[in-house]
């Protein structure tokens, strides 16, 4: 009996111990603590798994969120190296509690308010398509392409209280004369409209968000699509002003001319789109 009694005060002083964070010691000595992985809130996958897992001190172990379909990571809750990054460290000098939260996601997809061509050689005159030409340095015929999509205006309710995952611009190519080259997207500076002249063209961010490298490519009804998720997050977060984006060329040797669909298609499943996928912040 005595034993026993002995043996019980051992394992709650153990255990109270262990619950204000003193550390235990493991079979060299040294002291050993424990990390409590917490279920997820939402719906993913942690690494290490839920429960609790011992670490000798001083040690550091690797963390990793893995949402489910439809879902994404938000971030660590917990005394974590990088909240935000769905894989990230943690340094063990004491009992510690880590928690994942991830969200659910949803998709909106934007008409663009307007969408134009801006020619070198003529004035462009809006119709069903516009063009995106450009053959080498020295020619004659260069036209961009100009979409504003106005995401304000679209989501003035959701501006402040979402976070944006992604946000692709799709465009529905009509005719392709020829493509070799890199066909990029660029954000817009500066404000402009149906009447801006090649010589009026506003000021665009230098390096393209993202672009799309071609060889000898040719195709119709077929849709391009490029990652603008860094310009809409500066649209969102109010860092830039939202004049829209430009679609042209990115290097002095690139050749290529495409027909895309514009909004003034009778068919809407035809117009340009912005997709955003978005969170709201819990």
């Amino acid at each position: 009996m005595v034993k026993l009694r002995t043996l019980s005060y051992l394992v709650l002083a153990v255990l109270a111990l262990t619950s204000i964070g003193c550390p235990l010691l493991n079979g060299d000595g040294g002291a050993t603590y424990t990390l409590t992985m917490e279920e997820p809130t939402g719906h993913g996958t942690v690494t290490p798994s839920p429960g609790a897992h011992p670490y000798s001190a001083a040690a550091s172990a690797t963390l990793t969120a893995e949402p489910a379909p439809g879902w994404y990571f938000r971030h660590w809750e917990g005394n974590v190296e990088e909240k935000d990054e769905a894989q990230t460290e943690i340094y063990i000098d004491g009992n510690e509690t880590v928690r994942a939260v991830f969200v659910s996601s949803s998709t909106v997809v934007l008409r663009p308010a307007l969408d134009t061509a801006i020619a070198k050689s003529e004035q462009y005159e809006p119709h069903e398509f516009f063009w995106v030409e450009y053959w080498g340095e020295d020619a004659d015929w260069k036209t961009n392409g100009y979409l504003h999509f106005d995401v304000h205006y679209h989501l003035p309710e959701l501006a402040a209280d979402i976070v944006v995952h992604s946000a692709k611009l799709r465009l529905l190519i009509h005719t392709t004369e020829i493509a070799t080259g890199s066909v990029g997207v660029f954000q817009v500076l500066e404000p402009w409209d149906e009447d801006t002249t090649w010589d009026q063209r506003p000021v665009v961010f230098a390096n393209p968000s993202d672009s799309l490298e071609f060889e000898e490519f040719f195709a119709e009804d077929e849709w391009l699509e490029w990652d603008v998720t860094d310009i809409v997050h500066q649209w969102m977060n109010q860092e830039a002003e939202d004049y829209g984006v430009r679609v042209g060329h990115v290097f002095p040797d690139d050749f290529f001319g495409f027909e895309f669909w514009s909004s003034r298609s009778p068919d809407a499943a035809q117009h340009p789109q912005l997709v955003i996928r978005y969170s709201e912040i819990p």
